[in-house]
């Protein structure tokens, strides 16, 4: 299991940072999606546009269609054959196998919460699941693509900011960058709409740094946000620091880490830089330099996903994934945490990365509504508990 969590977290960091590939030219070299991934494609058009929607998800009827939704992918998880996915040159995608045992897992957790009623919780771990499909199937040629066709009809009533969600959760930067910026641009937007349009920067940052590490782009951003007369005061501290980041990224140029320790001592700088600047818990004026962390972060397990430093970037990454939580574009945190202690379990590092996955869990289902952690994820601290131990 520790193996297969951590190549799984490595071949995560590749589609990730990656930008949304093509299909192949060679049409005919290319798979046609297996009867159960056809439909658990179905069901991933059907509730995506409620989950990055909060109108939709408020809604009872929507929100029965999600529950629904999350009990069929639960169900569906079991019938994905890798075998299935073999090119006619006899290569398969060795990412398949590890997918299917990731959406096993958490699709399970997340019907089961849904059954529980912690709705919000569910949908938490369905973004994170439809993330890694869709990054699966546009980040290779290797295997069918996967281009969603959600329901035009239900995508006409999303707002222009959960359009522009959307357009993200389906890996289409560019658009959803646009969508972004024609949104912030709207100074009646900042004006009546205060949370969407801060909602709206962070998330056109994320896209700058984080998917095309445009540090030009992300500074123009900073600057046009600025010169709104709106904002609240704490945001516009955000931005001030955003901007002091960016200067500061800016006289990097030319440091380039060649080694496997360099890029490891740039990753581990980035995170030191970021805590500090962080002052407290649920400060985001570190949020640009978190952003850059999971960047290199991921860099280094591409590179060097099997080096002794592994689970200490681990544990920066699943930190900073946690940092960057309420952005809710990503929820990886638990799972590198996870990895970290099944990674070197005895290590000192190890312990921490149980202390922050232990305080994400209780903190997910005690904010999720919920009165108790259920017993089948007790069941699974405790067996990293044991891991610790060595027992």
């Amino acid at each position: 299991m520790n193996k297969a969590l951590f190549a799984l977290l490595t071949w995560i960091s590749l589609v990730l940072v990656a930008p949304t590939g093509h299909a192949s030219d060679n049409a005919s070299s290319e798979p046609a999606l297996t009867s159960s991934m056809k439909n658990m494609k179905g069901v991933l058009e059907e509730i995506l546009p409620i989950v990055v929607s909060d109108t939709l998800f408020s809604e009872s009827s929507m929100r029965k269609k999600f529950r629904e939704g999350t009990e069929k992918l639960a169900t569906m998880a079991h019938r994905i054959d890798p075998k299935s996915m073999i090119i006619k040159d006899g290569r398969i995608d060795p990412s398949i196998g590890l997918i299917a045992q990731l959406f096993d897992v958490e699709a399970k957790r997340a019907s089961d919460e849904a059954k529980r009623g912690n709705d919000e919780y569910a949908r938490r771990i369905v973004q994170g699941l439809t993330s890694f499909c869709i990054s699966c199937h546009t980040s290779s040629s290797m295997g069918p693509q996967f281009t969603l066709h959600s329901d035009e009809a239900v995508l006409k009533r999303l707002t222009p900011i959960e359009k522009a969600n959307f357009l993200t959760a389906t890996r289409r930067f560019d658009e959803a960058l646009k969508e972004y910026e024609e949104f912030i641009d709207n100074s009646e937007n900042a004006r009546s709409r205060k949370i969407e349009w801060e909602s709206a920067v962070r998330r056109s940052l994320a896209i700058s740094v984080r998917v095309k590490n445009d540090r030009a782009k992300s500074a123009e951003l900073v600057g046009r946000a600025l010169k709104s007369p709106y904002m609240p005061d704490f945001f516009r501290e955000d931005l001030l620091g955003w901007q002091k980041s960016l200067k500061d990224w800016a006289k990097e140029v030319g440091r380039k880490a060649k080694t496997e320790q360099g890029l490891f001592a740039e990753t581990q700088l980035l995170f030191s830089k970021a805590k500090s600047n962080q002052r407290f818990p649920a400060d985001r004026v570190a949020d640009l330099d978190y952003l850059r962390v999971t960047a290199a972060g991921h860099e280094f397990l591409r590179k060097y996903g099997n080096g002794a430093k592994a689970p200490e970037i681990l544990y920066f990454l699943g930190s900073s994934y946690e940092a960057l939580q309420s952005m809710g574009l990503w929820y990886l945190g638990e799972l590198y945490f996870e990895s970290c202690v099944r990674t070197a379990p005895h290590s000192a590092i190890a312990k921490q990365c149980y202390q922050r996955l232990e305080m994400s869990l209780f903190s997910g289902y005690s904010g999720s509504g919920g009165i108790d952690v259920p017993s089948d994820v007790q069941d699974r601290l405790e067996g990293l508990k044991k891991l610790l131990k060595g027992s």
